[in-house]
This record gives structure tokens, sequence and C-alpha cells, in this order.
């Protein structure tokens, strides 16, 4: 535990000295920043990782019962991680909207990231709902 927390901050210190934060409501923000742009994807990441894991597993192991059923086991583990980090993820969006904070929350690769503190178009009917959709998209 001791080398890693040494590890992040010796990989981490060249951002914070070369970043010159002017005051600590810049470093929270910087921080905050690097967690949901990088350690969150990568966390999503190492989920669908090991669900592709279990899938293998499952299929290799075929024969054996107990093995196929580690597979099995490990795939709903995976299910279960990539359920709650969208849910936490989701919940981050909802409040950062309720609370108008304007937090860049991290998009699908190929697509464009969301700003949660943007105006929602939900709840809006008919014609409104089409005028909010239109003026909302990146183009």
């Amino acid at each position: 535990m001791k080398k890693a927390l040494f590890a992040l901050i010796a990989l981490a210190a060249p951002y914070v000295a070369f970043a010159a934060f002017q005051n600590l409501t810049e470093l929270i923000n910087y921080f905050t920043n690097l967690i949901l742009r990088s350690i969150i994807p990568l966390i999503f990441a190492l989920a669908i990782a090991y669900f592709l894991y279990g899938v293998m597993s499952f299929i290799r192991n075929a024969d054996n019962e107990s093995e196929r059923e580690k597979g099995r086991s490990i795939m709903i583990w995976g299910v279960i991680a990539l359920f709650v980090i969208a849910s936490v993820w989701g919940l981050v969006g909802i409040l950062a909207r309720t609370f108008d904070v304007p937090v860049e929350l991290p998009g699908l690769p190929g697509g464009s990231s969301t700003s949660a503190g943007s105006r929602s178009c939900i709840g809006l009917s008919g014609q409104q709902g089409i005028n909010c959709a239109i003026n909302n998209v990146d183009l």
C-alpha cells in the first residue's frame, strides 16, 4: 500500500508542480477533473476487461463444470461492477445538474463529452422538446 501511494505521488508530482495552482480551489478542480476524465474511464475499462475474462474463461472451460462456474461468477461480478460504475457516473451527473455545478463528464469514445451544468430537455414535450434538443446538439 505504501509503495502504491508513493508511486501515485511520484507520478502526480510533476503535474502539480508545473500547473502552478494559485489557490486551493484550482487544486481541487484539477484533481476532480483528473478523476472524472482519467481514472473513472480506466476503472470502467478494467471492469469490461474483467467481464470479458469471465466470458473467455466460461467458453474455454466448457467441459469442466467447476471452472465454468468460476467463469460464470466472474461474468456476474463484472456485470455488477459495470452497473455500479455506470450508476455512480449517472448520479454524479444528476447531482451536478441539480446543484448547477459545471462538471465535465467524459463521454463514450468517439462521442462528445457532456457538461453536467448544461440545460436538460427532459420533461419538455412537443415543439418545446424538439427545439431544446436541436439547440443542445453539437454540430
